[in-house]
């Protein structure tokens, strides 16, 4: 760990909410930190060690007292420096709870609120910023699962898909098979469910009228649909709008969704954050008794049905998160990602029946030990959606050997 000038000595250090991103570099695995907040595309790299020393990082524990617990955990003397200079280094990039990040990101989200648009917030490292790039990105994610887009047939009434939100390099053969049945469709406006990763509030639903900018440009918020559904909501849907400003989940279902239809259609845009049904799962109850989500629900439904203009659902969802890196203490092995296949497809038949409550059940009944990413939006969606048939598209699994983990995702179709 390279010798950085220390700014100051901290004492019990606080990790913010980040995202660790495993890669190789040069046979060696590095591990990069990404803010998941503050919209910085900076990566700041880490050995394992270094992730084994930020781990600790959760104001329990002072520098010293870290250099002493590796020492006698695993029996290796770190200097000092070094740790202090892990510390400085996080704290430069505003990864540490503490006063100065909180001013700093309480002034970004003031602008951010301030501003007319949602700005690209992945282009560049999720994805390419080059549309050109971009293109051929998406276009190979069809070709490599036996598509093409030129030979679709068009104009049937797809009433929705769903679609994954993880990473387009793993997930892009799922993503395309959800996204070549969507170009049949003759809608013009989509109300997209997209997963809140990390809300700010209590609020159920978190929209925004701001509109989403990609490479490929801008798109519009159907801004009727949105004013109707506020005036029917007794309470503040807005609540929260921040989580919009990084979450990826409804970002990579737009750029998708631009491309199928960039030369031949305007489109228009609901975008809906869906929060945690945590509380909900761990007390055995429905979310449907819960007066905003059920009054939510029920107003999307009925502006769906009144309105003029043909709208068509997509939820941007995964299924589960199971190991290390999401707090499990399981080896995954065969036997594992056996059982979280069983239980995803089942839970993937109540999908394909149409029927929420018993999707909801499925998972509610092992209080969700599988941490399925996509539960609020996929319930969302099949209580709302006016469909007669559902297809299961794609079923596929992204392995993390380095985390000792994995993620589950899907693709479907509804008619």
């Amino acid at each position: 760990m390279g010798q950085i000038p220390l700014i100051m000595k901290m004492s019990n250090p606080i990790l913010d909410n980040v995202d660790i991103i495993p890669a190789q570099h040069n046979g060696e695995t590095i591990y990069y930190l990404k803010d998941i907040e503050i919209g910085s595309n900076k990566l700041i790299p880490l050995t394992q060690l270094g992730l084994y020393i930020i781990s600790h990082f959760d104001g329990n524990y002072s520098t010293e007292q870290i250099q002493k617990l590796i020492d006698d955990r695993i029996n290796l003397k770190v200097d000092l420096n070094d740790i202090n200079s892990l510390v400085n280094l996080l704290d430069e990039n505003y990864l540490l709870i503490n006063q100065r990040s909180k001013t700093h990101k309480n002034k970004l989200e003031k602008e951010y609120l301030e501003s007319y648009i949602r700005p690209s917030a992945h282009a560049g490292h999720s994805y390419p910023d080059n549309k050109d790039e971009l293109n051929d990105l998406i276009e190979n994610f069809y070709k490599n699962a036996g598509l093409n887009l030129k030979n679709r047939t068009k104009g049937r009434k797809v009433k929705g898909i769903i679609s994954p939100h993880i990473d387009f390099n793993r997930g892009g053969k799922s993503f395309s098979k959800a996204y070549y049945e969507l170009s049949d469709s003759t809608a013009d406006t989509f109300l997209i469910f997209g997963t809140s990763h990390y809300p700010k509030t209590n609020n159920p639903f978190i929209l925004t009228k701001k509109p989403f900018n990609t490479p490929y440009g801008t798109v519009d918020i159907s801004e009727e649909f949105i004013n109707e559904l506020e005036k029917l909501c007794d309470w503040d849907i807005f609540d929260g709008e921040i989580s919009h400003k990084n979450e990826h989940s409804l970002e990579f279902q737009i750029v998708f969704l631009q491309h199928l239809f960039k030369n031949e259609k305007e489109i228009k845009i609901i975008p809906v954050l869906c929060n945690s049904y945590h509380d909900f799962v761990q007390d055995g109850k429905s979310p449907y008794s819960d007066y905003k989500i059920s009054k939510f629900l029920q107003n999307i439904r009925h502006l769906i049905k009144i309105s003029a203009t043909e709208i068509c659902m997509i939820a941007g969802v995964d299924m589960a998160h199971v190991g290390k890196k999401f707090g499990d203490n399981i080896e995954i092995n065969n036997e594992i990602l056996e059982w979280i296949e069983k239980e995803d497809k089942d839970c993937l038949n109540h999908v394909k029946n149409i029927d929420p409550d018993s999707f909801y059940n499925s998972i509610e009944k092992n209080k969700d030990n599988r941490k399925i990413c996509g539960l609020s939006s996929i319930y969302s969606m099949l209580k709302t959606i006016n469909a007669d048939n559902c297809k299961i598209l794609d079923y596929d699994k992204a392995l993390e050997p380095d985390t000792g983990s994995v993620v589950t995702f899907a693709s479907a179709v509804f008619y």
